[in-house]
């Protein structure tokens, strides 16, 4: 029982990584996209693409109406926006399981010094660890869910073209 436990909360831990793996193609935004960019400043930078050809990436930033261009070699990073979403149901699940496990630990160790002091029996700290585990997940998932409710934009990366991929030796 424990292995698989372990199995799961290991898929749950790596399952964030796969998913956000995917990329795009520069050469395949499509114009009005909505982007962001980095250059040799570091400095990130919010803009709307207006078109997009094997040499150049056409712009306007945000707040300017007048178009401007860059080269891809001047571009470090780039990542287009996959919409708007919430994460209510992720907030909730997150909020409930923290919560469970902070209310059973809580309970168990009240419970082990309550014993000491000749309180309950075993079954009983256990219902009450349980007990207390879903009280404060009930809780924490109502928190969860609230900052879950908040939207969030999905940044896509994307693959500069002529960029070198960085070899896991010089990262």
């Amino acid at each position: 029982m424990r292995f698989a436990t372990l199995a799961v909360l290991g898929l749950c831990a790596i399952a964030p990584a796969v998913a956000g793996a995917q990329s795009t193609d520069a050469l395949s935004i499509a114009a009005g996209t909505r982007a962001r960019l980095s250059g040799p400043t570091k400095s990130k930078g919010y803009l709307t693409v207006v078109s997009v050809d094997r040499d150049s990436l056409r712009f306007r930033v945000e707040g300017q109406s007048d178009p401007r261009a860059l080269s891809w070699q001047t571009i470090d990073e780039m990542d287009v926006s996959g919409g708007m979403h919430t994460d209510i149901a992720g907030g909730a699940a997150k909020g409930f399981f923290g919560g469970f496990l902070f209310g059973a630990v809580i309970m168990a160790f009240t419970a082990a010094s309550f014993r000491k002091n000749g309180g309950s029996s075993d079954s009983q700290d256990t219902k009450d660890t349980v007990k207390s585990g879903l009280i404060f997940g009930g809780l924490l998932a109502f928190v969860g869910a609230a900052i879950g409710s908040h939207a969030t934009e999905t940044w896509i990366p994307v693959t500069l073209p002529g960029s070198r991929q960085k070899s896991a030796s010089t990262r």
